[in-house]
């Protein structure tokens, strides 16, 4: 026996448009002002675009507003009953663009997260979901490692390597490691770290003119007061 296809008003487009049992949506005949005089606008049947999320939506018109509804939620306020006043449609099938009234059914949020196969495509979708990106602050600046690598001109890798074992500041940003280099000047012997930290000159300018072959007074230039007597 075929199944006929029964139209009702979409609630608050009464007289306007019509949505079907089989999740058409369709536009009424109506008179409409050209700009010269009343004509006759023949109603037709709605365009449908499916979304990223998989739902199918359309657009109605209204006073000169437009709006975009889902099908599924037309199709159920209109043809289906909802004592219990749920606020979600979902589709037995689990096919979203399948928006026929006896695929659709109300309920809760919990029941629509958990039915069918929900978990495991959900579990898919985490898997395949790309990290997020890493926001760093680091004078007075914030970008992602990434970004951070390239404006330091060092390769991401080496950056989040370092980010992984804990390093921040100048120390996540050298090209190479000499922090441990030891170097001796005026009767001492430290690490470049160390000599940072005993002149109180940023690491970075250090190993900046190290890395430049200065040495001596020039590797410290500007910070000479906190080298030895």
């Amino acid at each position: 026996m075929t199944e006929n296809e029964i139209w009702k008003d979409i609630v608050g487009y009464e007289g306007l448009y019509q949505v079907s049992n089989f999740g058409n949506v369709k536009s009424l005949d109506r008179k409409r002002f050209n700009g010269r005089v009343m004509a006759n606008k023949k109603g037709q049947i709605m365009k449908q675009y499916v979304l990223k999320d998989g739902y199918c939506s359309t657009r109605l018109c209204k006073d000169g507003k437009v709006k975009n509804h889902l099908i599924h939620r037309l199709v159920a306020i209109a043809f289906l009953p909802n004592p219990k006043n749920l606020p979600q449609v979902n589709h037995k099938d689990e096919n979203k663009q399948n928006n026929r009234l006896d695929n659709l059914e109300w309920c809760d949020r919990l029941y629509n997260n958990n039915y069918g196969t929900a978990k495991q495509r959900n579990s898919v979708r985490k898997k395949e979901k790309p990290p997020k990106a890493i926001m760093y602050e680091y004078d007075g600046e914030v970008h992602c490692l990434k970004k951070w690598a390239e404006i330091k001109g060092i390769g991401y890798d080496k950056v989040k390597k370092r980010w992984n074992k804990g390093l921040r500041g100048e120390e996540l940003f050298v090209e190479d490691d000499y922090s441990k280099v030891y170097y001796g000047f005026l009767g001492r012997k430290y690490t470049l770290k160390e000599w940072s930290v005993y002149t109180g000159m940023e690491y970075q300018l250090l190993y900046s003119r190290w890395k430049r072959g200065k040495r001596g007074y020039e590797l410290f230039k500007g910070y000479e007061n906190g080298l030895p007597q």
